[in-house]
């Protein structure tokens, strides 16, 4: 089996306050950062490969031991050096650190992996299966070590990911003599634009996506690229089997997902006939405060797991939150040590509440569940992501308190959201997957074709193409977006439970949120909850009709 390490950042919001101007702090998670040398650990390495022909099983435990150690240690430094680079771009130091320590972990993850199917094939294998289990042993038997190649390309890969975030950060656009900025338009700033002239909203919306779409467009296409010769490297015809089996060990067909992709198309022109013709703005804006107080208040009276997670959360400051110029734009939580997730969030316009209990969903779960060995583990998105969008859905029990008169405009936006996540979700994956199907397309092929996508997804809709550079996913995490789909057919299903059976619904979140997305399959587990998989004839339409019916009511 070919093994691409990868680390584990899912998209989370989290919250610390680091004003504009003040200096990073001194550690995140009670882990202080320090540059990894790694002359010992691969020495160790190297002998830990010659014990491994031995019958000294002793000596070869009591060395793995050490060494895994010494991976866990790596992860922390990696994950601390991105929260930190997260919070200030412009931090030389931490822009070079962050890469190196990406580098030095993936070299020493590798070398340790190629150690560990040494002993697998050694006088010590039964002893070593006993030490790790049989499910670890046997993922470690057939892991394959990466060739210099394969480590050269994941080192560029990141590098050119970092490039897509401080581009968007430099795009501008001039109108009527102001400068917006990406962070204006989707900050206070574009709300009020919008709501006193929405013409000359769209006209600067426009005119930056353009101009972000000029100069990350390239980017993409080089990176677009560069996965193709990875998958290539990897055994893979292409790089949409490679993502779905190794990065996201995903238990269904790409035949399914055209499936679900049609059958979202079905619902996707009632969907939008309702939305243009009912909106009626977002729900009121939470200073971060009363975003926090809501969540400290709630989390528990939902449940003992998320209560008990917000608690950890907010006494040990796990988090990071500010909209400063300096930090990189966007949300995720990332584990700095087993059991110790970090978020990580970009604060921009009126989406505080939402998208904090969206991400506090996936710090539930990642306080409770860690992978059995980070060099073995396979960890299913879809899974992932349904403890959040579920708990973005729960809370909304307690939106007539949180939000008063407003609760039920601010629960509508909540459904919404769940239903656009779907439809977005499978227009983002069939983008995608076309776009790594034909890897020699030109930026104006690319933008066509997304163009194409949202007439049909999004009916009587006239897209220029160059907003797809916005969903960062499709530069940093790709084919990662179908997740949200997939989790959304679930999350929308708990939604319907919890009106009118709360306990129930909040029982079918719990088992989701504590059994964790590693080693597991999503078809599998959502058929233990007992809700329907898109994969079944009629699912897909009878949970969106749900959905809608409720929002017409």
């Amino acid at each position: 089996m070919k093994r691409i390490i990868s680390i584990l950042i899912c998209v989370v919001f989290v919250f610390a306050f680091f004003g504009c101007g003040d200096s990073l702090p001194d550690n995140i998670a009670g882990v202080k950062y320090y540059h990894y040398e790694p002359a010992d650990f691969n020495k160790s390495c190297s002998k830990l490969e010659k014990l491994a022909s031995t019958d000294r099983e002793q000596g070869v435990l009591k060395l793995y031991d050490e060494l895994y150690e010494d991976c866990l240690e790596l992860n922390s430094l990696y994950s601390v050096a991105y929260v930190l680079h997260s919070i200030d771009q412009n931090d030389e130091y931490y822009t070079e650190e962050q890469q190196y320590a990406f580098d030095t972990m993936q070299d020493c993850l590798d070398k340790m992996g190629g150690a560990c199917r040494k002993i697998t094939e050694g006088p010590c294998a039964d002893a070593f299966r006993d030490h790790v289990g049989k499910k670890v042993f046997d993922e470690l038997a057939g892991y394959e070590t990466m060739t210099a190649e394969e480590k050269t390309m994941l080192s560029r890969e990141n590098k050119l990911v970092d490039r897509y975030y401080k581009e968007c950060d430099k795009a501008s656009f001039k109108h009527k003599g102001m400068e917006w900025t990406q962070d204006m338009l989707f900050g206070d700033e574009g709300d009020q634009l919008a709501e006193k002239d929405y013409t000359a909203y769209m006209e600067v919306y426009d005119g930056l996506t353009k101009d972000i779409n000029e100069r990350t467009g390239p980017i993409f296409i080089k990176l677009l690229k560069l996965r193709v010769k990875l998958a290539k490297e990897a055994g893979y015809d292409n790089y949409a089997d490679y993502a779905d089996r190794e990065v996201y060990s995903r238990d269904y067909s790409e035949e399914d997902l055209e499936k679900f992709h049609a059958d979202v198309k079905k619902m996707s022109a009632d969907f939008y006939e309702y939305y243009y013709s009912n909106f009626t703005g977002p729900a009121p804006s939470l200073s971060v405060d009363e975003c926090l107080d809501a969540l400290e208040k709630y989390s528990g009276k939902i449940s003992s797991l998320s209560g008990k997670a917000c608690r950890m959360l907010l006494d040990e400051e796990l988090y990071s939150i500010g909209s400063q110029p300096d930090r990189m734009e966007g949300a995720y939580t990332i584990t700095v040590k087993e059991k110790k997730p970090f978020i990580f969030d970009y604060v921009q316009g009126s989406n505080g509440l939402r998208d904090i209990t969206h991400e506090f969903g996936h710090f539930t779960q990642f306080s409770l569940v860690a992978a059995d060995n980070i060099i073995a583990a396979e960890e299913n998105n879809d899974l992932a992501e349904i403890p959040s969008n579920g708990f973005e859905c729960l809370m909304t029990h307690y939106y007539d308190k949180i939000y008063g008169e407003a609760g039920e405009t601010a629960t509508d936006e909540i459904v919404e959201d769940m239903f656009s996540n779907i439809i977005s979700g499978c227009m983002e994956d069939e983008f995608q997957r076309e776009i790594y199907a034909n890897p020699d397309m030109t930026l104006d092929e690319i933008n066509r074709i997304y163009a194409g996508l949202q007439a049909e997804y999004i009916p009587g809709t006239e897209d220029s193409g160059y907003s797809w550079v916005y969903i960062a996913h499709t530069f940093e995490s790709p084919l990662y977006y179908v997740s949200y789909a997939a989790s959304g057919i679930a999350s929308l299903q708990i939604w319907d439970i919890s009106q009118t059976d709360f306990d129930a619904a909040v029982k079918i979140w719990e088992n989701f949120t504590k059994e964790g997305p590693f080693d597991r399959q999503y078809l599998e587990e959502m058929d233990k909850a007992g809700l329907k998989k898109f994969t079944e004839e009629g699912a897909v339409e009878k949970t969106c009709e749900t959905a809608l019916k409720y929002l017409k009511k």
